[in-house]
């Protein structure tokens, strides 16, 4: 089963099965809350936002090695979607069963009316309900359509992940493109915008409700600071961008932040050993997890790793810390960096610290294009507050950056710890990563944390009147692109007919794609120069290396016996005419004298301010009989 199309259920089931899916994540983590942690929810709330976090957390580290050793297929990933969604319905059944009464009291007395009580709390509702309408839209964003989605058809139909490596973008995959094939196994398209969204709350969570020194859930001093902190987070521009995709960034960052906060918060700073065991083994876990989803979070999760064995040493838990952290590393870690050396040729380290293990030719300037990539023209830091147009504007942070000038730790060491790490991991990113605004929001976001820890905060009482007003007019401007967004898109998830419109409005390819599956032979394979590979509706072999290698120059040889050995059909190919493309493509002596075409489309966006240039698309012929020396007579 090839393309997105035949691996998701009808509108509304789709949207459907994705909540049940992370209703199920959500019980597991509680179960652990409680059960393992031995924590009240009821006390220390905050806790609470925490649980679907934690159950996604558990169940990666089961899904992802299935997909390394190649048993993730369809039927064995199916099967634990089914048990997740049996598991969903019980947690329903539990919850409406010791909650029923309050509902109906909530209800009969009208309590509901404090969720609206001032501006702040009104922008809240109007984000989180925007957010969550938009994360059960269609998948329609490019990377979504590319590897988030197209690796997880790859896993469901092979079983394994990591299995193309002449697909450059695929190799970017980790655990979150396993999770993306647990809610494809059962046709649930939006399971991986749904993370998303939980990780958005999860973080949201640690900041709505901090601690005293009682251990219990308060606000801090300043009672209206608490919900500013968590409208700057919601009212950030670029997370229109994340929670609308199967992306996984926002749910990797919960992950640490919750680690970061497990390690600084009042309440952990004061346990027995046997608690301080346990905490520790659940920070291990969520790090090295996170670190499997993006090679950027294994920084970050370093880092908070590094702070909490510190404190474990301090509390003379020495070896016990050590055993834990190896055996967590022997479970998370060394799966990945056996499978990945033996399949790129590399070393251990390298397959664990590097984005694009092994030396195949053309990774140098596909990882130099990731690491210079950046969404504006703008000079960095201005890049994080100011966009270089409206098309951009969802690229950016805002103005929530300038109120590190909030940070005052005084003399509590443990929040002194807090912004030192979020400064090492701000600052590696810099030099070492890409300039896009969302490469950093992990130490925004630990700042605000620390920010809502402090006891008092004179700067923001003796300026708040005159920074509200900004805030408040950027959070307006993110709720209206938030809810347009919401009409243009989540109709998609309530039929067929609506999704079919949504898709073909915003998702570059998915017209194309529709006149490639009318076009081509059910067994026909395709050799496929286009981005959207989760679209394609044949069994398909990228040419994303062709962009990175320098034919002539580089040994091509690798990826051409790959191409041979899938006994290529029929090439896509782009350009006016089709004298021009065999004039000029680098396959021209291989191609047919069949020709369908041309298919004029249009490159469709979510942006709609963004341009959508028209593109002419040919189906031709391939004659593999001949390839790969019709390919070198080229360059004869």
């Amino acid at each position: 089963m090839y393309g997105l199309d035949a691996n998701i259920a009808q509108p509304p089931f789709s949207a459907i099965i994705s909540i049940l899916l992370v209703m199920a994540c959500d019980y597991i983590g509680l179960y652990v809350i409680r059960k393992y942690l031995k924590t009240d929810v009821t006390v220390l709330k905050w806790m609470r936002w925490q649980a679907p976090t934690i159950g996604v957390a558990l169940l990666s580290i089961i899904i992802y090695p299935m997909a390394l050793i190649g048993v993730a297929h369809r039927s064995e990933l199916r099967l634990i979607a089914m048990l997740m969604i049996a598991v969903s319905f019980v947690h329903i059944f539990k919850y409406f069963k010791s909650n029923f009464q309050l509902l109906i009291e909530y209800i009969y007395e009208r309590k509901f009316n404090f969720i609206v009580k001032d501006s702040f709390s009104a922008v809240i509702v109007a984000l989180v309900t925007g957010y969550a309408l938009l994360a059960l839209a269609p998948a329609t964003s490019a990377d979504t359509l590319d590897y988030h989605l197209g690796v997880p058809i790859e896993i469901l139909n092979t079983g394994f992940i990591h299995a193309t490596p002449e697909w450059f973008h695929s190799r970017l995959s980790g655990n979150g493109e396993a999770l993306n094939a647990l809610g494809l196994s059962v046709g649930a398209e939006q399971f991986g915008s749904l993370l998303q969204f939980i990780g958005l709350l999860s973080i949201v969570g640690l900041i709505l409700r901090t601690e005293g020194q009682n251990n219990k859930d308060v606000f801090t001093e300043e009672l209206d600071l608490v919900p500013f902190l968590v409208v700057l987070i919601l009212s950030t521009p670029v997370i229109i961008f994340l929670i609308g995709s199967s992306k996984f960034q926002l749910l990797p960052i919960s992950m640490t932040s919750l680690a970061f906060s497990l390690a600084i918060y009042p309440s952990r700073r004061n346990l027995s050993s046997g608690e301080a065991i346990k905490g520790f083994s659940l920070i291990c876990i969520l790090v090295m997890v996170a670190s499997q989803a993006k090679l950027n979070y294994l920084l970050s999760g370093g880092v908070v790793g590094l702070i909490t064995l510190i404190l474990m040493f301090r509390m003379k838990l020495i070896w016990q810390s050590i055993v834990v952290g190896l055996f967590a590393a022997l479970v998370i870690l060394l799966p990945v960096m056996i499978v990945k050396s033996e399949l790129y040729g590399s070393g251990y380290l390298e397959a664990l610290l590097s984005p694009l293990a092994g030396n195949s030719p053309g990774l140098d300037l596909f990882e130099n294009a990731i690491r210079g990539g950046r969404d504006t023209y703008i000079i960095f830091p201005f890049s994080l507050i100011i966009p270089s147009g409206i098309g951009t504007i969802t690229t950016i942070i805002g103005i929530g950056v300038i109120f590190v000038i909030f940070l005052k730790p005084n003399h509590d060491k443990w929040l002194i710890l807090a912004v030192m790490a979020s400064i090492v991991v701000f600052v590696v990113t810099v030099v070492l990563g890409p300039k896009s605004s969302r490469s950093y929001l992990e130490p925004y976001f630990w700042i605000l944390i620390v920010i809502s820890l402090q006891n008092k905060n004179e700067m923001y009482a003796k300026y708040k009147k005159y920074l509200k007003p900004f805030v408040l007019m950027q959070s307006i401007a993110v709720i209206a692109m938030v809810w347009f967004g919401v009409a243009t898109m989540f109709p998609g998830a309530i039929s067929a007919s609506w999704r079919d419109d949504v898709m073909s409005r915003t998702a570059n390819g998915y017209g194309l794609m529709k006149w490639v599956d009318d076009t081509l032979p059910q067994d026909a394979i395709l050799l496929n120069g286009h981005r959207s590979m989760a679209l394609v509706p044949r069994e398909a072999v990228s040419l994303d290396w062709l962009n990175y290698v320098e034919l002539g120059n580089n040994d091509a040889s690798f990826y051409l016996e790959r191409i041979k050995e899938q006994k290529i059909t029929h090439l896509l190919i782009f350009g006016k005419t089709i004298n021009q493309i065999k004039e000029s493509n680098v396959f021209s002596d291989c191609l047919g004298d069949k020709v369908n075409g041309p298919y004029r489309g249009i490159v469709a966006t979510r942006n709609p301010f963004n341009s959508r240039p028209t593109v002419n698309a040919w189906l031709v012929t391939f004659n593999s009989d001949i390839f790969p020396a019709c390919f070198y007579s080229k360059f004869k």
